[in-house]
């Protein structure tokens, strides 16, 4: 969905096919063309498990072959690979210094057809996304916009399997995001660009994809634009596009089903249709059940629902010292909670006089009711302290022989509590599973290893992270 951002920057629009696609090589170096790609195929599987120094080397063994054979084509592919696994990590020297490679390879000469056309696409596709990581938004956008006419003039671009929706989709990311006010104009003229890419997929799969994510941006653009009544429309028909697709992708759309109904609440909160926005909130309370329920993660669930049972009694007492009546309703009905804090949340809003508050105000409210407001009613030193023994207890819980497992633990137990401490503080609304998140990321991390941690498909790891950057003010977010 809209959240796409750092996936689309991991991946701009670029699916590389793991098979042999290579051109007819000369016959003397037939062989070590082949063990070349050979090497190229084990460091792509080992960075899918987890293994980032084994993943390196192989790929570093198979660009020198590449280098030497005078395949700059390949060898492009090497180094956009490598380039993606430390932007993951967060290595952005690392990054730069591949990325200053494929600015070498563009001035190399080429006698495979398409090959200088695949290498500027690399090329661009790196820089862009080394650019979004630095908050260089203007850059972002220059070269996502030269990627796109690199992309465009590849002569076969199948073979390499480029999806050009998502290379569109991003581009109206990056208007979206980088731009300040905000350039509507050229966000709609990417995503119609990327609506007609769509049509033209072969794989029902990546359609349906795609377009969830077309879709739901289009949303926003009605918002942006004041025009609530087709951004509600729009998103409920992005809910249902979820709904068609989540047999196929249970994991996937839980978090796109959140995000939608995120989108719900604030828009119906804005609007002052109070009870529509606790319909919604409630939904989005029952998704985010789903989304933890998970059999692996039991214990750190009777942890979390521990310390709501806590917070509940703590706030039960404190509202029978003001109200004995209003204690009495909460215990006949839960789901007047949220009307009953909605109600002070607004009559607070209206002495502040502020719009702004009252969304605010009200989203406190509703987090309440969650399981994943337990760090109102518990020290935060504490809170923090559990979550990251939380971490470790499932990480504990995991197979001997996972390759992450020791490491990750290692790194947690020597994260830096009062850094987190402020990092936390700098967030808006975050949730649980947002510090959960964040501290995988301290630790280091990469986004599959987090999505094999969660049960989620990578694609939900970088929607998460796209979601907890704009809930950080412009250059607080450390992650990516």
């Amino acid at each position: 969905m809209r959240c796409r951002l750092m996936i689309g920057i991991a991946l701009c629009g670029l699916m590389f096919a793991q098979g042999n696609f290579a051109f007819a090589a000369q016959s003397t170096d037939s062989l070590a063309f082949q063990r070349a790609l050979a090497q190229r195929d084990y460091g792509i599987d080992a960075f899918k498990q987890g293994e980032s120094a084994a993943a390196q080397d192989s790929l570093i063994a198979a660009y020198d072959t590449f280098m030497r054979l005078r395949r700059y084509d390949y060898a492009s592919l090497c180094l956009y690979e490598r380039a993606i696994e430390y932007m993951n990590i967060g290595a952005f020297d690392q990054m730069e210094v591949l990325m200053r490679q494929l600015e070498a390879l563009t001035q190399m000469p080429n006698q495979q057809a398409g090959a200088e056309e695949l290498i500027l696409f690399n090329y661009y596709s790196v820089a862009s996304a080394y650019y979004a990581q630095l908050d260089s938004g203007a850059l972002a956008i220059r070269y996502g916009e030269l990627s796109i006419q690199a992309m465009e003039e590849l002569p076969n671009p199948e073979q390499w399997r480029i999806i050009p929706p998502w290379n569109y989709y991003n581009q109206a990311l990056y208007y979206d995001f980088y731009t300040s006010p905000r350039q509507t104009d050229s966000i709609e003229a990417y995503l119609r660009r990327a609506e007609h890419a769509a049509t033209l997929l072969p794989h029902l799969e990546d359609r349906q994809e795609v377009c969830i994510s077309i879709q739901d941006m289009w949303a926003w653009l009605h918002y942006y634009r004041k025009q609530y009544r087709a951004a509600e429309q729009t998103m409920r028909e992005v809910l249902a596009r979820i709904d068609s697709v989540a047999e196929f992708h249970p994991n996937t759309i839980v978090t796109e089903r959140g995000e939608a109904y995120a989108f719900m609440v604030m828009l119906c909160t804005e609007q002052g249709r109070y009870r529509e926005a606790l319909d919604w909130q409630e939904r989005l309370i029952e998704n985010n059940a789903v989304r933890y329920d998970i059999d692996k993660t039991a214990s750190l669930q009777e942890i979390e629902t521990r310390y709501e049972v806590e917070k509940k009694a703590l706030e039960m007492e404190r509202l029978q010292e003001r109200n004995l009546a209003f204690r009495r309703l909460l215990y006949l009905l839960l789901s007047l909670l949220f009307c009953a804090i909605l109600l002070i949340v607004v009559l607070y809003l209206r002495k502040k006089n502020t719009e702004a508050r009252l969304y605010e105000a009200a989203l406190e409210a509703d987090n309440m009711r969650s399981e994943i407001d337990a760090t109102k009613a518990a020290p935060t030193d504490a809170f923090r302290e559990l979550l990251i023994d939380n971490l470790i207890q499932q990480l504990q819980a995991l197979p001997a022989e996972t390759p992450y497992k020791e490491p990750t633990i290692e790194r947690l137990k020597s994260l830096d509590t009062k850094r987190l401490s402020n990092l936390f503080t700098q967030g808006r609304q975050l949730t649980n599973m947002d510090k959960r998140y964040l501290l995988c990321f301290a630790a280091g991390m990469t986004v599959e290893q987090i999505a094999h941690l969660f049960h989620i498909e990578p694609a939900s790891v970088y929607t998460v992270r796209y979601r907890l950057r704009k809930k950080f003010p412009a250059d607080c977010f450390p992650y990516g």
